[in-house]
């Protein structure tokens, strides 16, 4: 079980996980696909009864390699049960507009998985939904896919889907490209707008009543901030699951950020943790500022990883809690971590995984943005700042159903600049044979870096767009401080 934990925890580490991929078949499945999910009192299952319009799908498979392991029946409509072959339900006969059930053991899972795929607290249970949305491979063939959910009386449901007015929700196609979160049973949940999006908050039990009143304010800070440099939040809507964890010296334990249906967060709280502490930490600003960009392949992470990086450091500057100076230092001292490294930046994100280079990848790839934002100032035009890239970019692309390559982004971020600003970068210091060296770059904006490694501002040729990155937002530095008065 223990190589298993750890197996799931590296699958998590990297923020934004997809889904396992289903054959890229694009016809000849159903041309509609409705599941209504059925969850007892006991949480201990989840039962699914899937009906297709038109012809039915081949087989459905788990979003989860290892899901089989977890599935206690499927069954046709009329009872009939259905063989399992290489963790895949075999359809073969099942007909046109026909209906079959499932079931998935939720509580099995929690029991060996803990919170990294699903955990019960009291009488709620999280779970990633890629374990019971079984899916056909040649799901985009259908032109609608919607969801139920049939609970007990007094009891919810949480997931990223968008839903109708009709009570169903609609499932596009990253609802199984993708994993994500689901809550159900009773747990406290909170809604609340932020420019341009609706964010919901689940919390699963084991807060103090201070602290989970804590727990909006918190989650509102960071979606302001990451709100900050579009004028609006990324996407339309996102979806927050609070996990209280064991106390730690650190006020936020990790997160994670992923896609399926929708932005789905999930953040690990300490219970000894604050608000004053948990609004200044990195980690919920860090989660939400990968919504700017579709979801990047894992061995891209220097790009995906290193421009949320990037963001925890500057949105907190502009949010006033913390210092310029500071946040300078930070961006200094992380990118100095990569400076002895073996390899190229692509290669060490590539292995990252293996040699656990995981802070010599995101504060070199926060170096990264760092230059290309310094460079694109100077240019002036329709595309003075990392901040009006990144917003037409999550305007194009930030719900994209497939991953990108770094590639990809970098040459659509090019096209939205007017010239190739990234793709020099990216030869110079993520191909080339060393990481970035923020050196240059800090005497000509005027950071100074002393022996024991204090940052001090002075006057120099590019002072002027040293203090715009970093210049604090006013009207939203006031809403941070009137959300931290509880």
């Amino acid at each position: 079980m223990r190589a298993r934990w750890w197996a799931a925890l590296l699958h998590f580490a990297l923020c934004g996980c997809a889904a396992t991929a289903a054959p890229a078949g694009e016809g000849g499945g159903p041309t509609e696909i409705h599941y209504t999910f059925t969850v007892p009192e006991s949480l201990a299952h989840i039962h699914a009864r899937v009906c297709f319009e038109g012809p039915a799908p081949s087989e459905l498979m788990c979003g989860v390699r290892w899901g089989r392991e977890y599935l206690r029946a499927a069954r046709s409509g009329s009872g009939q049960a259905l063989p399992v072959r290489e963790q895949r339900v075999q359809l073969d006969g099942v007909g046109r507009d026909a209906c079959i059930e499932y079931e998935v053991a939720l509580q099995d899972v929690a029991d060996t998985y803990g919170a990294l795929y699903a955990e019960r607290r009291g009488d709620a249970l999280m779970s990633n939904l890629a374990l019971w949305l079984w899916r056909p491979p040649a799901w985009r063939s259908a032109r609608e896919v919607t969801a139920a959910f049939e609970l007990p009386e007094g009891m919810a449901v949480s997931v990223p889907w968008a839903q109708r007015a009709d009570g169903r929700y609609r499932l596009d196609e990253t609802a199984f490209a993708y994993l994500a979160y689901a809550m159900f049973g009773r747990f406290d949940v909170e809604r609340f707008r932020v420019p341009g999006a609706e964010v919901e908050v689940a919390r699963l039990d084991g807060l103090s009543p201070e602290l989970g009143a804590s727990v909006r304010p918190w989650i509102e800070t960071a979606a302001r901030m990451v709100a900050q440099p579009l004028g609006r939040f990324p996407r339309e809507r996102a979806q927050v699951i609070v996990i209280p964890s064991n106390p730690r010296e650190q006020p936020v334990g990790f997160g994670t950020v992923s896609r399926g249906g929708g932005p789905s967060i999930g953040v690990f709280l300490p219970r000894n943790s604050d608000l004053t502490r948990m609004q200044r930490d990195w980690v919920a600003v860090h989660e939400f500022s990968h919504l700017y960009h579709p979801f990047v392949e894992r061995g891209d992470a220097w790009l995906s990883e290193g421009m949320a990086t990037y963001y925890q450091e500057v949105l907190r500057a502009r949010a006033g809690l913390q210092t310029p100076e500071r946040a300078w230092q930070r961006l200094w001292e992380g990118a100095a971590r990569g400076r002895a490294a073996d390899h190229t930046l692509e290669r060490e994100s590539e292995e990252m995984f293996f040699n656990f280079s995981f802070p010599m990848v995101y504060w070199a790839g926060a170096a990264f943005a760092l230059m290309a934002d310094v460079e694109l100032r100077k240019r002036g035009g329709d595309a003075a700042s990392l901040d009006a890239v990144m917003a037409e970019l999550a305007e194009c692309c930030s719900a994209a159903s497939r991953p990108w390559s770094a590639r990809r982004v970098v040459a659509r971020m090019d096209r939205i600049a007017g010239e190739p600003v990234f793709e020099r970068l990216v030869a110079r210091w993520v191909r080339g044979p060393r990481l970035p060296d923020l050196g240059p770059l800090y005497e000509e904006l005027g950071v100074v870096v002393d022996e024991d490694g204090a940052v001090e501002l002075r006057p120099a040729p590019a002072a002027a767009l040293r203090d715009a990155i970093m210049r604090v937002d006013p009207e939203l530095a006031g809403r941070v401080q009137r959300l931290g008065r509880l």
